[in-house]
């Protein structure tokens, strides 16, 4: 039962290690927060609210930042990485599996859990 353990703690480590060795380069875009909605649309009606769509959509999207600012988090610590090129490291990787870059930073972080 030990070897069965060690051999699967042995796969974990080499997968972990090929994940971190060939995670990023692409910034993410800069919103200088002055876009304006066309006049009509969804996100141009302030006073309506949001529909239950928005929100789920908006609770989606808080949820995938927090995953790819774990995964950059990770790298900083475990790689001495800057936040940009952590960034980087995980949109790379991204790019380079045809993944979504939170994909790429769920798989990164699933990893760790099972290694810790």
């Amino acid at each position: 039962m030990k070897q069965i353990h060690k051999l699967l703690l042995t796969g974990l480590l080499a997968l972990a290690a090929l994940l971190l060795a060939g995670l990023g380069s692409f910034a993410p875009a800069q919103s200088d927060g002055n876009e304006h909605p066309a006049p009509g649309t969804q996100r141009g009606r302030q006073g309506r609210g949001e529909t239950r769509s928005e929100r789920d959509g908006l609770r989606v999207e808080h949820q995938d930042r927090k995953s790819i600012d774990r995964a950059k988090g990770l790298l900083i610590q475990r790689q001495g990485l800057n936040e940009q090129a952590a960034y980087e490291k995980l949109r790379k990787t991204a790019m380079d599996r045809n993944l979504k870059l939170v994909d790429v930073a769920q798989r990164m972080l699933d990893v760790m859990d099972l290694l810790s």
